[in-house]
């Protein structure tokens, strides 16, 4: 009966690091998404800046004689 009850929770214990690791990976696999997304927001700002930049630069071309 003990070694039953031994091997029941070896099989628990295992469950649980399985768990846990898949909870880590979940985890890291999220905060790289969210690299992803800050990333992509990042370039969206810089394109945005510069679209704004050539609408002044077309702007002040219009304005030369």
């Amino acid at each position: 009966r003990i070694p039953f009850l031994h091997s029941f929770g070896f099989i628990d214990n295992t469950l649980a690091s399985a768990f846990t690791r898949l909870k880590i990976q979940i985890h890291c696999h999220h905060l790289h998404l969210v690299q992803i997304y800050s990333h992509h927001l990042n370039l969206l700002q810089i394109h945005y800046r510069h679209l704004r930049l050539l609408h002044i630069h077309s702007h002040h071309l219009h304005l030369l004689p």
